[in-house]
């Protein structure tokens, strides 16, 4: 995290928030319950009365999105994380979901949710089209299922089967202190992370027999295991050492970047952001134990926004507009059923109106500007409108 977050400290003083400054959220708690993680990174086990007590209820997590520009000369989102009341000495992914209108309706984001998932990862789940229910899911890692069921509208209507893909990014990662806060390197309470990699799970380098370390994963950051005065989670004080790190998703798919390279292209984003319990392959190989926990995520914020690239430029202000109207003569009397033209002289657009029986005409929503007005098809003269203008006339 040192590097990320000197990057990100450095880059955020050429701020460009496109949507009036950063966004602030408020990750909630997503209900999960079972197979959660009980014990801190080195393994260490949380007490039982800590296992009894601990809700991610009580923790409190903002975060604020904002879009940066780097020093490469590219945009990127940054997400600045505030913590506290989570696990001490406890690894959360952190990860921006897709919002697949499947799932959420007006509400969801079908572009962003591709963008994430071409830089990242798929889940996928394979509904029964008459019964609702779900058939399978699981963790797809090729951007051909995608595009193969994309082209047929993303089901199978022989086998009443629809898929839904829902892209998501790894990006980052963080490791709370003994009090289960969030802290930077340095412990200061504000972690700045940069959306710049794509990974695909977290590992020790203790793990080494279960899997080495390659030269595209990221950086390590090692983090000394301890206890706070209160001995925060644990029945003794804990001890250790781990180094953790990001397997890069390069390995799986050389499509993906590179820790550090990577670039949303352009456009408007409507995601989810979400942190999950770092397991660290607990029951897929690397132990089986219940109090390992298996990659819950327990805390989100299902709505952040942000634009990256040059936004649009704004509407243009609407015209100011007003009205002309008045009584119209001829020979003495009203003119009746007369016809009158106003011809803007400026591109503001032609308009007309029929005198009633009494003479009278009323042209409204007129943009400001001169104009040449026709009476019964004689030129009166030109007319400035730029408010409400009465004109009586004989002709």
């Amino acid at each position: 995290m040192t590097r990320l977050a000197t990057l990100v400290t450095a880059a955020v003083m050429s701020l460009t928030c496109y949507s009036g400054g950063a966004q602030s959220v408020t990750l909630l708690p997503t209900g999960a319950s079972t197979q959660l993680r009980w014990m801190d990174i080195g393994n260490n086990y949380f007490s039982a009365a800590f296992r009894g007590s601990f809700l991610y209820d009580d923790a409190t997590v903002t975060a604020d999105a904002l879009v940066i520009d780097c020093p490469d000369g590219n945009a990127r989102p940054a997400i600045s994380l505030v913590g506290s009341g989570l696990k001490p000495n406890f690894a959360y992914q952190l990860k921006l979901e897709g919002k697949p209108t499947y799932y959420y309706g007006a509400d969801g984001d079908d572009w962003a949710n591709e963008q994430l998932g071409y830089a990242g990862r798929w889940w996928l789940t394979v509904y029964n089209t008459r019964t609702g229910e779900v058939v399978d899911a699981w963790n797809c890692d090729d951007d051909a299922d995608y595009e193969y069921w994309k082209s047929r509208g993303f089901r199978d209507n022989k086998r009443k089967r629809e898929y839904v893909f829902k892209g998501y990014l790894l990006f980052g990662f963080l490791i709370t202190d003994p009090s289960g806060n969030i802290t930077d390197s340095q412990g200061n309470p504000d972690l700045p992370v940069l959306v710049d990699s794509s990974l695909h799970v977290l590992w020790k380098e203790s793990q080494d027999s279960h899997y080495s370390k390659r030269a595209e994963d990221t950086e390590s950051v090692v983090h000394v295991i301890s206890a706070n005065g209160d001995s925060y989670g644990y029945d003794l004080p804990p001890t250790g050492t781990e180094a953790v790190y990001g397997e890069s998703q390069y390995g799986w798919e050389n499509t993906r970047a590179l820790p550090g390279e990577l670039v949303l292209p352009d456009g408007d984003y409507n995601v989810a952001l979400i942190m999950t319990e770092e397991t660290f392959h607990n029951g897929l190989g690397d132990g089986d134990d219940p109090l390992g926990g298996f990659w819950q995520t327990v805390l989100a914020a299902s709505t952040v926004e942000f634009t990256i690239g040059t936004p649009p430029p704004p509407p243009p202000p609407p015209p100011e507009l007003g009205s002309l109207s008045g009584t119209v003569l001829i020979g003495g009397g009203p003119l009746r059923k007369g016809a009158v033209d106003l011809l803007g002289a400026e591109g503001q657009g032609d308009f007309s109106a029929k005198t009633n029986p009494k003479g009278y005409y009323t042209i409204v929503e007129l943009p400001f500007g001169l104009y040449d007005m026709w009476c019964d098809g004689t030129l009166f003269g030109p007319v400035v409108i730029d408010g409400d203008v009465v004109l009586d006339i004989s002709i």
